[in-house]
């Protein structure tokens, strides 16, 4: 019996032994590490807070982690008393954080030289996250449009900032609208969220009205000035119904005259001088024929002058009023030379006056003149209607009696010769025989 006692006792007491052996160690040299996570939700991070305890009196030093947070050759203070030693950590959590997991796993080592693990981990919560931010009113749409023009109708051109068109562009002539919606965190400068943006399309110029169609230039004949001094001409180009500038030559000299205007070539005091083959040749723009123009020949054919009859002495008849002598048985006396006064130069008949330049051509027409030439002395500018160089246009209505003017320098001046002064003489002559006719019978009657 005492055999039996002595043998569950030793049993026990080696039972008891071995749990003393086994669990000293695991309680004696125990870290423990736990996290809690803290957010932000203003920047949408968090922070990680790490707590490591250590329940044994001698100091633990972390020989291992794999969080950066909890650094190698960190120490946690020994156990005081029935309070475990502790160290505190911090690891910052980038956002978004929410939702995240966070770990870490460490190796210690106490200076009894027992070594042992330490690990735990976090999950940040959910409501970590960050408002959404404000639209920034920074979202654009809008188009610009060309100006049709005769080959083409307009375009648009359409630009857009932080901003999605929602419908195509449309290319034919027109008005239109085209919508855009901003992009998220964006809003168009009215708070909107999308944009109609209206454009016209202009349709390409009508081909047959201006300014497409530009009217050919009109050009008109250019009127002819009198010439002056024979030395050359001047014209008038007259561009006044005219649409365009017209560019003029005449014998080679250039004249620009701008539309709705006139020029004259001797504006500058300068005539235009004849060609070789004495004409004057004006060319235009728009005008496939020239305009010729004659010179004017200067050279006066001077009138033919009849052969002129000396005077006789006596008249064949006697003077009216006096009596007729009776005939007689007397001889008739012969007549003698009427004797020159002294001091008296004979008398001539003179010289036939030239043909007047007619007033009118019903004048003209009565002496049976008709289209009379440039240069003939009967010629004159007033009667020349047409200004073809021929007055009293057998095919021109008759013109009136112009009187001529006293201000037309251009105007050719009469040359022909002065019949006042023939007149006189012819008077004079005509009294001188009268008075020796007298004085001659009275010497018969004294006798």
């Amino acid at each position: 019996m005492k055999r039996k006692i002595l043998a569950v006792c030793t049993t026990v007491a080696l039972a008891l032994g071995l749990a003393a052996v086994g669990a000293g160690p695991a309680s004696a040299h125990t870290a423990r590490l736990t996290g809690m996570a803290n957010c932000a939700p203003a920047t949408g991070t968090a922070v990680v807070t790490w707590t490591l305890t250590n329940d044994h009196p001698s100091t633990a030093t972390v020989t291992g982690s794999n969080n950066p947070s909890i650094p190698k050759g960190s120490t946690v203070a020994a156990k005081t008393g029935k309070v475990n030693g502790s160290a505190t950590f911090t690891q910052n959590i980038e956002a978004p954080a929410a939702g995240k997991l966070v770990s870490a796993s460490l190796t210690l080592t106490w200076s009894d030289k027992f070594y042992g693990p330490a690990s735990g981990s976090v999950t940040v919560p959910s409501n970590c996250t960050p408002p959404p931010p404000a639209d920034v009113k920074d979202a654009t749409a809008s188009v610009a449009t060309t100006t049709a023009t005769c080959d083409v109708p307009g375009t648009a051109e359409f630009t857009i900032n932080n901003a999605v068109w929602t419908t195509e562009p449309s290319t034919e002539a027109g008005s239109h609208v085209r919508t855009a919606t901003a992009n998220a965190g964006h809003q168009f400068s009215d708070g909107t969220a999308t944009a109609s943006v209206p454009y016209t399309i202009e349709p390409k110029l009508d081909a047959t009205k201006p300014p497409c169609y530009v009217a050919p230039p009109v050009v008109k004949v250019p009127q002819i000035q009198d010439y002056v001094k024979c030395e050359g001409a001047a014209f008038v180009l007259d561009n006044t119904g005219s649409n365009s500038d017209v560019v003029y030559t005449v014998n080679g000299v250039e004249f620009s005259v701008p539309a709705g205007q006139a020029v004259h070539t001797d504006a500058d005091g300068v005539l235009i001088q004849p060609n070789k083959d004495d004409q004057y040749v004006i060319t235009a723009d728009g005008r496939d024929e020239p305009w010729v123009f004659e010179a004017k020949d200067c050279t006066v054919t001077p009138p033919t002058e009849e052969p002129t009859t000396p005077p006789t002495d006596e008249p064949t008849t006697p003077p009216t009023g006096e009596p007729s002598t009776p005939p007689t048985d007397e001889p008739t006396e012969e007549p003698t030379a009427t004797p020159e006064l002294p001091g008296e130069t004979p008398i001539t008949e003179p010289t036939p006056v030239a043909t007047p330049i007619y007033e009118n051509c019903d004048a003209a027409n009565a002496d049976g003149r008709k289209d009379i030439p440039e240069g003939d002395v009967a010629y004159n500018p007033a009667l020349d209607l047409d200004k073809d160089g021929k007055a009293c246009d057998s095919t021109a209505v008759t013109a009136k009696a112009a009187a001529p003017s006293t201000t037309d320098t251009d105007s050719l001046a009469y040359t022909g010769s002065d019949p006042t002064p023939y007149v006189i003489g012819a008077a004079i002559l005509a009294l001188l025989g009268t008075a020796l006719v007298l004085i001659k019978r009275r010497r018969k009657s004294v006798n």
